[in-house]
């Protein structure tokens, strides 16, 4: 895994609600990263075909988390929020 951008900046079409924290690939996929404002909640999803998909492999998420803790991008002890495969 590399992070491929780190720069912060608000998702587009989200009223500011969504801040970007990282774009992470594994050289097949793509991943971002990004803290939903309004409850400091962090969000890993897959974005390789253009739209946000749900990463249903937890150890992929593990992985990505450790990455962006250990460039000092995001903070562990606020969790990290992984969305309910029911949604």
């Amino acid at each position: 895994m590399k992070i491929i951008n780190s720069n912060r900046f608000h998702l587009p079409n989200t009223d500011k609600k969504y801040l970007h924290l990282a774009t992470v690939t594994d050289r097949m996929r793509e991943y971002i990263c990004f803290l939903e404002m309004s409850t400091n909640k962090m969000f890993i999803e897959e974005i390789t075909t253009g739209q946000l998909e749900y990463v249903f492999d937890e150890s992929i998420v593990e992985e990505i988390a450790t990455l962006l803790h250990e460039a000092h991008l995001t903070d562990l002890r606020y969790g990290l929020l992984v969305p309910d495969k029911d949604e």
